[in-house]
């Protein structure tokens, strides 16, 4: 039964109430560990709509990226673009803005995708049979390039920075090879990530 909920209308039942207030009912079950911090930063994470149409032009659908500049503490995407993740942060911080909400400690992450290899078209047709294999899927270059960093380690430091450029303030990497993952892990710690800033 769905109760009348579509994926269109799926975030209206519940509106932009605080996620705090559904923490309130935390006090009825024991919570452990418990937060360090007093109040809990709530993160809201937009992926869906990417997900099926494999938009890399947005980091969201404009009530997903409402609701986060609304009523979170911070942002986690995927699968975007360096534009489209700047789009979609300008518009989650002009939200917040709006809504009387002090943005300046607002927080984002990125959760992305790396091959580090001195032949850009290998570390991509990598990529694609790690992905490929690992959610069953074939993906088209379109996709793994707004999904994906990739090439050699300037090639990664420069799109990288494009990121960081674009407000990106965080990145969480996974590793997307078929070859041996502590050998990229290596390569990212060692050749791309000191020449980033």
């Amino acid at each position: 039964m769905n109760f009348g909920i579509t994926l269109s209308n799926r975030g209206i039942p519940i509106g932009l109430c605080s996620a705090r207030d559904l923490l309130a009912l935390a006090d009825a079950v024991t919570l452990e560990p418990k937060p360090l911090q007093s109040q809990c930063p709530i993160w809201l994470a937009t992926n869906a709509e990417r997900l099926s149409r494999g938009q890399a032009d947005s980091g969201g659908s404009e009530l997903a990226l409402r609701r986060v500049g609304a009523i979170a503490d911070g942002w986690m995407t995927h699968s975007v673009s360096p534009g489209g993740f700047q789009r979609s942060w300008d518009f989650i911080l002009k939200v917040g803005r709006e809504s009387g909400r002090d943005m300046s400690a607002f927080d984002n992450v990125l959760y992305h995708r790396i091959n580090v290899n001195a032949d850009k078209q290998e570390a991509l047709a990598d990529s694609k049979k790690f992905l490929d294999l690992y959610y069953s899927a074939d993906y088209t270059k379109a996709r793994l390039e707004a999904w994906l960093t990739y090439g050699s380690p300037r090639e990664c430091v420069e799109h990288i920075k494009l990121f960081k450029a674009s407000g990106c303030r965080r990145i969480t990497f996974r590793i997307s090879t078929m070859g041996d993952p502590m050998a990229q892990l290596r390569r990212l710690v060692e050749d791309v990530l000191p020449y980033v800033d």
